[in-house]
């Protein structure tokens, strides 16, 4: 993980984007159909899926917006219970120091409705921040909620917005931030 922490911004924006297209491409390929026809099937239980995704950062302070992409996978535990784990990556500037954020994060997630073409959700989480600031490492054990919509048709591509409250330290719930992710997703399904 230090290795990629370490790299060059361009050089991450370039990996991500391409990893990105990867997983929108290989899903018009590979993808298993993950939801039902359209009259709104659910999803199948022991579905693992794996997606790409960019979201904007607020860090506490007054850093401003951010850029977070990221990797998620998703395994369904019923049609109305899902686990999720991420790993996303961002850096910002705070203070006049260069601060770059690496999340590990699993949630419970719960839908609602069912897993449908249309799909609403919510849940909560927990998750490893790994920190880089200027050349001090920092780790942190936090928390987070999620809440968010997702589209999926049958092709393995969908749209989704997600909005998640995160606080990376535990031991202080007032240093909390949003992330509002809104995206296209390539998906690569199977059933495990």
């Amino acid at each position: 993980m230090r290795f990629f922490i370490s790299l060059g911004g361009t050089v991450k924006k370039a990996l991500m984007f391409a990893l990105l297209v990867l997983f929108a491409v290989s899903s018009t390929i590979f993808a298993a159909e993950r939801r039902g026809d359209s009259s709104g099937e659910g999803c199948k239980k022991g579905t693992l899926t794996v997606s790409g995704r960019v979201s904007l950062y607020d860090p506490p302070g007054d850093a401003g917006y951010t850029p977070m992409y990221g990797l998620s996978a998703r395994y369904s535990l019923s049609d109305k219970v899902e686990l999720e784990g991420n790993v996303e990556y961002t850096s910002y500037n705070d203070d006049g120091k260069v601060v770059k954020m690496m999340p590990v994060t699993f949630n419970g997630l719960l839908h609602p409705l069912g897993q449908r073409v249309f799909d609403p959700y919510f849940g909560l989480g927990i998750g490893a921040y790994l920190k880089k600031i200027g050349n001090e490492d920092r780790s942190t054990m936090g928390l987070q909620g999620v809440g968010g919509v997702q589209w999926h048709p049958k092709s393995g591509c969908g749209f989704s917005f997600e909005a998640r409250y995160i606080v990376p330290d535990g031991g202080n719930l007032s240093g909390g931030s949003f992330t509002f992710g809104g995206s296209i997703t390539g998906e690569i399904t199977t059933e495990l």
